[in-house]
């Protein structure tokens, strides 16, 4: 069974995913990206994972730096997401932060600086294997950005149910 690659797109379209950016510093250049292919891998030692296409200039940007950070971005971070995927606006002002010497973004949900363990081959991706070395976050109180199905979406508030009309659990 053959299978196209637009079909295999959209179908891995329907798996909803935040949206982080990743930033990596060289001493000639600091490059920020945007993806949304993270994930935590384990815990004990910890360990995230980046999928980062060969041809995007921060394959080679990355691999170089060895060290990175991830930034996960909020509902209203939609701009920053478009910004780092090669969308900028005149009027985007990008604020920086760092953390453990590595650049992330100020106003993230959250941060992780990496250390990168392995770069694996991923077919036309590579796959970024790395240690988390620091971690920060918000309050919990922010709302992740998400895409799904090729578009932007966040999560909507939860609607107010009546006591009377709230479902009862019954013992089995």
């Amino acid at each position: 069974m053959s299978i196209d690659t637009r079909e295999f797109r959209q179908t891995m379209g329907m798996f909803a995913t935040g949206i982080t950016v990743v930033i990596a510093q060289t001493s000639a250049e600091t490059h920020g990206m945007t993806a949304n292919s993270f994930t935590s891998v384990s815990l004990d030692p910890m360990l995230i994972l980046v999928c980062i296409d060969r041809q995007a200039h921060m394959a080679s940007v990355i691999v170089e730096a060895q060290r990175f950070s991830i930034s996960v971005l909020g509902a209203e971070h939609e701009w920053l997401s478009r910004h780092f995927a090669g969308r900028v606006r005149d009027d985007s002002q990008v604020v920086f932060g760092a953390l453990d010497g590595i650049t992330t973004l100020h106003d993230a949900i959250a941060a992780l600086a990496c250390t990168i363990e392995q770069v694996l081959d991923g077919g036309d991706h590579i796959i970024v294997l790395a240690r988390v070395d620091a971690i920060q976050r918000d309050d919990g109180t922010a709302e992740p950005l998400l895409y799904y199905r090729g578009r932007y979406r966040q999560i909507a508030p939860p609607e107010t149910v009546e006591p009377a009309q709230q479902p009862t659990s019954q013992a089995a």
